[in-house]
């Protein structure tokens, strides 16, 4: 297995829509687990939270010198079908949404973004 094939389930392209443009970025997925079971001899580990990590500018686009936020914001989820191989699942969250689950630092210079995704199937 290549590099590139794992990287292919922990990043993403994002598209913004501001009316009337479209802009592209991209961002990687990160999991918080949940604590080992110590009385289970399994590696594996509950996934409690998933999150998309991107640039404030990627979910923000700055137009005429000031930050928008997105009329549409989509990403893509990575499935495995075994007759068709890769697929990628868009999930687009409107604005109201986006805002619900979108964490910026209160000063814009800081230039990362956090979006909470979990609980899409």
């Amino acid at each position: 297995m290549k590099i590139d094939d794992k990287l292919h389930s922990l990043t993403t392209i994002i598209i913004t829509n501001v009316p009337p443009y479209t802009s592209q970025g991209t961002g990687f997925f990160y999991h918080v687990l949940e604590e080992k079971d110590p009385t289970k001899d399994a590696q594996w580990r509950e996934i409690k939270q998933t999150f998309l990590i991107t640039n404030r500018h990627v979910l923000l686009p700055i137009m005429d010198g000031k930050e928008n936020i997105p009329n549409q914001f989509t990403f893509h989820i990575r499935t495995i079908k075994e007759s068709e191989g890769i697929n990628w699942l868009p999930i687009s969250l409107d604005q109201n949404e986006l805002m619900k689950r979108a964490k910026v630092h209160q000063k814009s210079n800081i230039d990362i973004a956090v979006v909470e995704v979990g609980g899409f199937n």
